[in-house]
């Protein structure tokens, strides 16, 4: 069953350009972005919109038809003198229903595992930060990532070994319990081979 999501695209920001809402389909981790983005299209309803005499437009609904999977969205919210832009999480359940989902909830759903460990990390532009999954010889693969109030979010699994690159450098990690603990290659290594 297909979920109907609405959104008023009025969303002039502090009496700026129109603030455009978006909806992504999730689906999985990226290195770059945080998670794997795929942009939908809206329908546009505009039988309840009108001008105002500033020229703008006001009333204007897109509508997009969601399949089940995960979701990203951004939007206005608040009356026009104090619009805010949220990003909202959310999971279209196979009936068609909406759940709402925090940021570590969508990451876990992402990684496809159980409750995981939190990892913040300042973000910076110039030389953003990477956390891999350790999981065998060649590249770590991708932990996704979601930004908020000036950090990357990171869901890391319950006793896996993480490389983490900060200002270029890389450290190796193990997450126990609520501990995310350094640790040396032949350490790192070690539990890899306990772990097959």
């Amino acid at each position: 069953m297909l979920h109907l999501y609405e959104v008023e695209v009025d969303g002039h920001f502090h009496g700026g350009r129109p603030v455009r809402p978006w909806v992504a389909r999730v689906s999985g981790p990226c290195a770059r972005y945080g998670l794997v983005r795929e942009f939908l299209e809206p329908k546009n309803e505009w039988s309840a919109a009108h001008r105002t005499w500033s020229g703008r437009t006001y009333g204007v609904v897109a509508t997009w038809h969601l399949r089940p999977g995960l979701y990203e969205a951004q939007r206005c919210r608040g009356k026009p003198s104090r619009r805010r832009v949220v990003r909202e999480f959310f999971r279209v359940t196979p009936s068609g229903a909406r759940e709402d989902l925090d940021a570590e909830d969508l990451l876990d759903a992402v990684r496809s595992g159980g409750d995981g460990v939190t990892l913040r990390l300042r973000e910076d532009r110039e030389d953003p930060p990477r956390v891999g999954e350790v999981i065998g010889l060649g590249a770590p693969a991708p932990v996704g990532f979601v930004l908020r109030d000036g950090e990357r979010v990171y869901r890391l699994r319950e006793g896996g070994v993480f490389e983490v690159t900060l200002v270029g450098v890389a450290q190796l990690y193990v997450v126990a319990g609520q501990v995310t603990a350094p640790v040396t290659q032949h350490q790192a290594l070690a539990l890899l081979e306990m772990t097959e």
